[in-house]
């Protein structure tokens, strides 16, 4: 069973990856909608209170930023850190679908393989 597991899993995975493409962040508005993989450096990050939501800002310091990461509390869980200390600073690569929230682009990320540090 867990050998079926296992094998869906990276079935799932690199289905995931297949569909994505790597974008430029200056490009990001192009891709709502759609999805795929930004690598940036993660330049601010910012956790509510209210919610306890974490966000990760590619491009600028909110509110400059032209990308916002969010990762809502349900899905912290799926992270064996903290996101919003662990990843500050980093080049990280993110893999989600682009939306607009208040004529901002987002990614939102459920799982911690859509995350990947960078060198």
């Amino acid at each position: 069973m867990k050998k079926i597991l296992l094998l869906l899993f990276i079935g799932f995975t690199s289905l995931l990856t297949a569909q994505t493409s790597t974008v430029a962040l200056s490009d990001i508005r192009n891709y709502i909608g759609k999805t795929v993989t930004v690598c940036e450096k993660v330049k601010s990050t910012f956790k509510t209170q209210e919610h306890e939501h974490s966000f990760l800002n590619f491009g600028d310091v909110y509110p400059y930023q032209q990308l916002t990461v969010v990762i809502k509390k349900k899905h912290l869980k799926n992270f064996n850190y903290v996101p919003v200390t662990h990843l500050a600073g980093k080049t990280i690569c993110v893999s989600g679908e682009v939306y607009l929230y208040k004529g901002k682009p987002q990614l939102r990320v459920k799982r911690k393989n859509q995350v990947v540090e960078g060198s």
